[in-house]
């Protein structure tokens, strides 16, 4: 309440000449609040006239005349009244807790009784006193701004553990409290005597790998003295074992990410919206045989973008945990992480699969056609071997085909110059033999299982960049099984076959 000193105190707090004050817009916004405060005696005393009005009605008029209601706040004021005259008469943290308690209380009430007119005083409900901090309590602050100053990023960087003894924690308590000021000095003091002292050692002594900074008292010099500790092999293959963790967790993070980023999750989750939207719609059941189909479209959504949602979340959380757990050298909680980064691996390695197969059109055969020119024909067998063997992989059913050159004597007599009846198709892997001419495409029947989809991801054309620039086309064609395969005629396969993206 510092700010609110000035004469015009009263405007900015409560509004005034046109203008909302501070505390009616944010309890308009917020009624049901905790409204803190702090340091209230050093505002201005026309405050305190004004919050007259909100400690005994709940309510308060602005000067446009607008009422605020304060009914379901609660109000918790502090102030600093009697701390200076009651160290100097208890001591800080000194005295029988016991018998002391009572007169701290005595005295606070009675200064704050002093202070604050009796109208204001009598609408206080309670007041609470905080005791001097006690010896406990101040070894508690001083390690915890001790570990936290071991935790800076130079340190860590270095690899470098500050281990402080019990006699260098009480002479930065001792130096680092006043009884007037109370803890507040305490940042100042470690930064004086500990964080400087320790940086000015570390510029002047070389580090060889994981090092321990002992601090100490030195009996024969006032100030903190420093020595260096080499930790063992396994500290340091422990801290190796963490950045490796906290590297695997990184890496998920960004894997799940980009995967939650792809355009095939997003366009999941546009369409999942929209059955969403429609099954929550009024007479969404009335087209019975529509709505079981759209059910079972948001069913199998629901059960990609949720898994995909949480791996995301589980990711983040792993990895923000992997850092926590490396700058605090949390040798148990980085093995509790990796097991964590094992499951969510196991949980992430079906997505992929199911968010392809679930945007795209399925069907479980195909007919996969590859056609090159006679200089590149080695190139298309290395490629048509490589899609048979992740089929037979894949528990696939496989049947390879190939377009021969017909010989003039063996065609019709009707279509002997006809290039159309000038190949044939025939059940065999793409090999050029002999002197045969080789053929012009290659077809790989493949059938089984939705599995046969992700073949659908080589269509276009392959170069191979071996230098010698030569291109496979590839273009995937599915079938019914129920049907069969039809192969289709070798002028009409080349005529169709698309360029697509060129990978190399």
């Amino acid at each position: 309440m510092g700010e609110y000193l000035g004469p015009d105190a009263l405007d900015r707090l409560l509004g005034g000449g046109g203008g909302a004050g501070l505390l009616p817009a944010l309890v308009r916004r917020q009624p049901f609040c905790v409204l803190l405060l702090d340091e209230l005696e050093k505002a201005h005393p026309v405050v305190f006239d004004a919050l007259l009005g909100v400690l005994g009605e709940g309510r308060l008029s602005d000067a446009d005349g607008k009422v605020t209601d304060f009914r379901n706040a609660v109000i918790v004021m502090t102030t600093n009244l009697g701390a200076d005259t009651m160290r100097a008469r208890v001591g800080f943290g000194g005295g029988d807790e016991a018998s002391d308690e009572e007169a701290v209380r005595r005295h606070y009430v009675a200064e704050a009784q002093r202070f604050f007119r009796p109208e204001f005083f009598n609408r206080l409900d309670d007041l609470i006193v905080f005791r001097p901090l006690g010896e406990q309590a101040i070894r508690s602050i001083v390690r915890r701004e001790v570990e936290r100053l071991g935790q800076r990023e130079g340190l860590v960087r270095r690899d470098l553990e500050l281990a402080t003894s019990e006699g260098s924690l009480d002479l930065l308590a001792r130096e680092g409290l006043d009884p007037r000021l109370g803890a507040r000095p305490l940042k100042r003091a470690i930064e004086r005597r500990l964080a400087v002292p320790a940086a000015s050692w570390l510029a002047s002594h070389r580090q060889g790998g994981p090092t321990r900074l002992l601090v100490e008292v030195d009996e024969g010099r006032p100030g903190l003295s420093f020595r260096a500790e080499s930790l063992h092999q396994d500290a340091a293959g422990s801290r190796a074992h963490a950045e490796r963790v906290l590297d695997e967790a990184a890496d998920l993070r960004a894997l799940v990410g980009r995967w939650d980023r792809s355009a095939a999750a997003r366009s999941l989750r546009a369409r999942h919206e929209v059955v969403a939207h429609s099954l929550s719609r009024k007479g969404f059941w009335d087209d019975k045989s529509l709505a079981e189909d759209l059910a079972r479209e948001g069913s199998l959504l629901q059960s990609i973008v949720e898994p995909l949602d949480e791996l995301r979340r589980g990711a983040e959380a792993a990895e923000d945990l992997a850092v926590e757990a490396w700058y605090d050298r949390q040798a148990d909680t980085i093995d509790t992480i990796r097991g964590e980064l094992g499951v969510l691996h196991q949980r992430f390695a079906p997505l992929p699969r199911r968010v392809y197969l679930a945007r795209e059109p399925t069907t479980t055969a195909a007919l996969v056609y590859l056609s090159a020119t006679r200089q590149n024909w080695h190139d298309l067998v290395g490629l048509f071997w490589l899609y048979r063997r992740w089929a037979e992989a894949h528990q696939l059913h496989v049947r390879p085909h190939v377009s021969e050159f017909i010989p003039v004597e063996e065609r019709p007599g009707t279509k002997l110059d006809d290039p159309e009846h000038a190949w044939r198709w025939v059940e065999r892997d793409p090999f050029g033999e002999g002197g045969t001419p080789i053929p012009a495409v290659a077809a790989l029947e493949v059938r089984g299982s939705a599995e046969v989809n992700f073949l659908r991801i080589e269509e276009g054309g392959h170069r191979f960049a071996d230098g010698s620039g030569s291109l496979v086309r590839v273009r995937f064609l599915p079938f019914d099984p129920r049907v069969g395969a039809k192969l289709r005629r070798v002028k009409d396969v080349l005529e169709r076959m698309r360029p697509g993206d060129v990978r190399r």
